[in-house]
């Protein structure tokens, strides 16, 4: 079985990446329409070497994602920590520039707080 974050696997223009959400966050920053728009040095997303700026997020654990109610951010705050998160993304050239809505670290955060854990 791949360690958290090795797993890469391209299938219909998709590449699948495997994260673990934890308090820390996941080390990426994304906009209202799942784009990712930075990737944090040493985070848990760039040891991967598989998620990159411009990346456009379509599923996380089969979860097809939105800009409305299935944004990446609304299905993973309703994971608790610990999940295994199978990331589905698909690279489009180069990276789009876009501002973040939040970063996965706040996203994480926010959660956390929401939770009272």
């Amino acid at each position: 079985m791949p360690l958290h974050g090795e797993s890469f696997l391209a299938d219909e223009g998709l590449v699948h990446v495997e994260l673990l959400k934890s308090p820390l966050g996941l080390g990426i920053g994304i906009d209202d329409e799942n784009y990712v728009t930075r990737v944090t040095v040493d985070s848990q997303a760039a040891r991967t070497k598989h998620i990159f700026a411009g990346d456009h997020l379509v599923s996380l654990n089969g979860v097809r994602l939105d800009s409305t109610t299935n944004s990446f951010v609304a299905v993973l705050s309703g994971l608790p920590h610990g999940s295994t998160l199978d990331i589905a993304l698909e690279r489009r050239g180069s990276p789009k520039l876009r501002s973040p809505k939040m970063s996965i670290g706040d996203v994480g955060a926010a959660v956390h707080m929401r939770m009272g854990s």
